[in-house]
């Protein structure tokens, strides 16, 4: 189990900072907005750094200045990026 976590949380900080607000929009469109709201910009450019100074910090429990989120939002999105990490790492497992 400790190691599948691991590998999850690998996934993690590898895949994320290359998720659109499209892919999550239902699931973290709360943070992200919170995260607009509260001056990060979200463009091309800066997709890695709008994650990295704002999106990971609050799922990760941090607190970010000027960002407000709901605790209720904050689980949601964390469930939907762990079920999406799991899915990958199956379709990855399956083509070994």
């Amino acid at each position: 189990m400790r190691k599948l976590f691991s590998v999850l949380t690998a996934l993690l900080v590898i895949t994320l900072p290359n998720i659109s607000l499209a892919d999550s929009s239902k699931e973290c469109g709360a943070i992200a907005k919170a995260c607009l709201k509260a001056g990060y910009s979200k463009n091309e450019e800066s997709r890695k750094a709008f994650w990295m100074s704002c999106m990971k910090p609050v799922l990760l429990g941090h607190a970010v200045k000027g960002v407000k989120v709901d605790a209720k939002d904050v689980q949601n999105c964390k469930e939907f990026k762990i079920k999406k990490m799991e899915s990958e790492l199956q379709e990855l497992k399956a083509s070994t």
